[in-house]
């Protein structure tokens, strides 16, 4: 397609790519940058043409306006959506999380959003399996907590955050940091305390459970677990 004419853009045509993800039934998304500024998402299936999703300029669909800016990732995702993040520019959000298809769009959340004590929020980082988006948040001049999405019933939970109590008496999370959610909704994370860090597993419909922590015994004999680094 290089060179080619973009579909749904008026006199663009495409210059390279990137970020390309495919489902399980073999659809396609990617990103596109054009030859004469700009980039656009892009899903395809199979030898069809590829339709736009999103293009960068675009309107926002956000309560607080703005205008679509530059995209840093795609994911086509197995219920025939893309997932994408772009930059929100001339909005109440500065950043915000999609999934889409080339009729619709739905945001995940933004920088805009209220939590429940009405602050705006920073976020973290985010990352999602099949329906779910588990993501860190920190409120203005807050602590940093972990939540998890169910875009399919809309459902935002927080699951722990820093200052809670952890389990086994290890004292209250002083960091949660690295983290991976599964296509159950379950999110493993790497969270440090006030006594020690250790592997965490957490669900909207369970507490949180250690797995392992620095300094369990590991199942070679005579040797101690020594450094967890990251989950995902």
């Amino acid at each position: 397609y290089f060179s080619q004419a973009a579909p749904g853009v008026t006199g663009k045509t495409f210059s390279s790519f990137t970020a390309m993800s495919m489902a399980s039934d073999g659809t396609a998304s990617f990103l596109a940058f054009f030859a004469n500024a700009g980039s656009g998402v892009y899903q395809q299936a199979g030898a069809a043409a590829p339709q736009l999703v999103a293009l960068e300029g675009a309107p926002a669909p956000l309560p607080g306006g703005g205008t679509l800016g530059g995209f840093s990732g795609t994911r086509m995702l197995n219920d025939g959506s893309t997932f994408f993040t772009p930059s929100i520019s001339g909005g109440t959000a500065v950043f915000a999380e999609f999934r889409g298809t080339p009729s619709t769009l739905q945001v995940l959340w933004s920088t805009a959003d209220a939590f429940p004590s009405g602050e705006r929020v920073n976020f973290v980082g985010a990352r999602f399996r099949e329906q779910f988006v588990a993501f860190i948040a920190q409120r203005n001049g807050g602590q940093r907590a972990l939540f998890v999405t169910d875009v399919t019933s809309g459902t935002t939970t927080r699951l722990a955050g820093e200052g809670d109590q952890a389990p086994q008496s290890a004292g209250a999370f002083t960091a949660i940091s690295s983290f991976f959610v599964n296509s159950n909704g379950q999110v493993a994370f790497l969270g440090t305390t006030t006594s020690r860090t250790a592997l965490y597993m957490t669900s909207a419909s369970t507490g949180v459970s250690q797995v392992v922590a620095l300094g369990d015994a590991r199942p070679v004999p005579g040797r101690a677990q020594s450094r967890p680094r990251s989950v995902g």
